[in-house]
């Protein structure tokens, strides 16, 4: 069921990986308290810093909200969570691109933590800018090769673009002043071509992913903005990486540990502990098809991994369980999955398909409860799309997706593309009065 890689690359691995020299374990936040925030104590009973509340504290109504009636729960990382609040939580979806700017599709979307801005970026190598409250975009940047994913860093101070140039990987700084204006800073070569980057919650830690020209070798490289690479894993591999994603520590008793998955020519998973350097199969199941990008709950509990072969999705909490995506046939071809910071809701989304032509999203709405909920997903897309304003085709894909944080409405960014042009997308929820 492989699809094929475009890029071709030189670097070789021997399979075996280099020694970890970087690695520790806790809790993925930097702080030891395990809310992701840096600055709280999750747990404590007191709401401080960047909380917005404490589980089992006082209820938040959800009319504070934005929403009609109800009370909002709380995550396990002092998040609070809107599914609980009445209605239905469908999407209303607002088109921000423009045929004659967008000439090539784009692969990446990825929110400054204040919510003021994002940043998405196309395969040709421009990053758009969107304010947040406006109707349009604007070229920020130009980089040179060919982007595949982007990420921003937790702390505000930047961005990274992954992707390759020739047969060389290659990760684009994107810096962030204290005015929010954007410089691109030199690329620096990576062990091989990059599909995936994953930041460290509370941290500039970046881990970034891929593999060889015969999809044979995968790779992971953690990478700082002020220390370039700072360790590597090379690993034998069944099929080539697509997406990665840092654990929640709680499964690998305590360790930092990265998830990988795999769907190029084939399908396999594989995870990375830090701290002893090992490489573990995870238990993919065989019967599993190929894998796309990765995300793991901010909450903790469980990740979830795009069926880029079928219209399912795979979800990890120690053993594997795969969900088929509601309302629509397995032509969907799942492609990523975004969360937004309370890991109260996630987006899954892909190919567009059916008639009349359909985008495909789809929306978990898991609330605060820890256990995955498989129940929980709804049919969310976008509906029309080969009419104005998309005016798309059966050869789109929406590729990523991005929650706005530190905004009072539940609302954020899709984007994606064929191979002649790219859509960037807002979406918000219909029942949130803030939006």
């Amino acid at each position: 069921e492989g699809d094929g890689d475009p890029a071709a690359s030189a670097a070789a691995g021997d399979g075996e990986g280099a020694p970890s020299t970087s690695a520790t374990s806790g809790d993925g936040d930097g702080d030891g308290d395990g809310d992701g925030d840096g600055d709280g104590t999750c747990g404590n009973g007191v709401v401080e810093g960047d909380e917005a509340c404490e589980p089992g504290g006082p209820a938040v109504d959800c009319v504070a909200l934005g929403y009609g009636s109800g009370t909002a729960g709380c995550a396990s990382n002092c998040q609070l969570t809107t599914s609980e609040c009445a209605g239905t939580h469908l999407l209303n979806y607002e088109n921000l691109t423009s045929i004659d700017l967008f000439g090539s599709p784009l692969v990446g979307v990825a929110w400054h933590p204040s919510g003021d801005f994002a940043l998405a970026v196309a395969s040709d190598g421009t990053v758009f800018r969107y304010d947040s409250g406006q109707t349009a975009v604007q070229v920020a940047l130009t980089l040179s090769g060919t982007p595949t994913s982007i990420a921003a860093s937790p702390l505000g101070d930047g961005f990274a673009v992954v992707g390759y140039d020739g047969t060389d990987g290659q990760v684009w700084p994107i810096t962030v002043d204290a005015t929010q204006q954007l410089s691109a800073g030199l690329p620096q070569t990576l062990s091989a071509p990059a599909y995936a980057v994953d930041v460290k919650p509370g941290t500039d830690t970046f881990a970034i992913g891929g593999h060889t020209t015969n999809y044979l070798i995968g790779w992971i490289d953690l990478w700082t903005p002020t220390d370039g690479v700072i360790d590597t894993k090379a690993f034998s591999a069944n099929a080539g990486l697509r997406g990665l994603m840092w654990s929640d520590e709680t499964l690998y008793m305590g360790a930092d540990a990265i998830i990988t998955s795999h769907g190029y020519m084939n399908a396999d998973s594989r995870t990375w502990i830090l701290p002893t350097d090992q490489l573990v199969t995870n238990n993919w199941s065989p019967g599993f098809g190929n894998a796309g990008g990765a995300a793991f709950r901010p909450s903790g509990g469980f990740g979830v991994v795009a069926g880029t072969s079928s219209n399912v999705v795979y979800v990890f909490s120690g053993n594997w369980t795969s969900t088929s995506m509601p309302g629509v046939g397995s032509a969907t071809y799942v492609l990523d999955v975004a969360w937004n910071d309370s890991g109260d809701r996630a987006l899954a989304m892909g190919r567009a398909t059916g008639t009349p032509l359909q985008a495909g999203v789809f929306q978990l709405l898991q609330g605060a409860a820890s256990t995955y909920n498989a129940a929980a997903w709804t049919n969310v897309s976008i509906n029309g799309f080969d009419q104005a304003p998309y005016n798309g085709n059966s050869g789109v894909t929406l590729k990523d997706a991005a929650w706005q944080p530190s905004a009072a409405c539940d609302g954020g960014l899709l984007v994606g593309g064929d191979s002649n042009r790219g859509w960037i997308v807002r979406f918000w929820d219909l029942d949130d009065n803030d939006c």
